[in-house]
């Protein structure tokens, strides 16, 4: 038995406690000085009877600790499995209008590789064009449209050109729509700072 590797450890968020997050569940878990120290040992050696083996059970329920290597990579494969499938009966796209931001934010993944180009006209056309095609093969229940980036709101034009778009598109199918927009807020009128997140569902 072991850590996952999916699971990051952070120390002495208290004196004496730290926490485990695991990356692939969005789950977490505390543990004191003493089971930590128990963790390294599972490597070699099973969790003694009682308290360690109710907490093994506990933390393995929540992926944070694994059988072995094996386990994990099965444990991700099939997460990875259900994340690419989407939402069930749903079609659901994301585009990215452009990687350009107007922030710099220091956890942002693009901050060192700076992108300041646009999807261009050509593009946009062929998407909605392939969304369509999509729509008409596998008639899903629902059309669901993520803009990403950068920051998609840089390309007011383009969200709200494309949501018009794919609105009457689904419309005309008999299809729900709803879209979802992750921005840090700062490029439109909202007075919020900071990642978030939003969705709309077209009326």
């Amino acid at each position: 038995m072991q850590l996952s590797r999916y699971a990051l450890l952070l120390r002495d968020v208290a004196p004496g406690e730290h926490v485990l997050y695991d990356v692939i569940g969005d789950r977490y878990a505390g543990v004191d000085d003493r089971l930590l120290a128990a963790l390294a040992r599972w490597k070699t050696a099973p969790p003694a009877p009682g308290e360690e083996e109710q907490a093994a059970a506990a933390l393995g329920e929540l992926g944070l600790v694994v059988p072995d290597g094996a386990a994990d990579a099965i444990r991700l494969a099939e997460h990875l499995g259900a994340v690419g499938r989407g939402p069930r009966g749903a079609a659901f796209v994301t585009l990215m209008p452009t990687l350009a931001c107007n922030l710099a934010c220091t956890y942002c993944f693009q901050k060192d590789h700076p992108a300041y180009g646009r999807m261009s006209e050509a593009t946009e056309a062929a998407t909605l064009a392939f969304v369509e095609r999509h729509l008409d093969a596998n008639r899903p229940s629902e059309l669901v449209v993520h803009y990403f980036g950068g920051e998609p709101l840089l390309r007011k034009d383009f969200l709200l050109r494309t949501v018009r778009a794919f609105e009457a598109v689904a419309s005309a199918r008999g299809i729900s729509f709803r879209w979802q927009v992750t921005t840090n807020g700062s490029a439109s009128t909202s007075p919020s700072r900071g990642r978030c997140w939003a969705s709309h569902r077209a009326a």
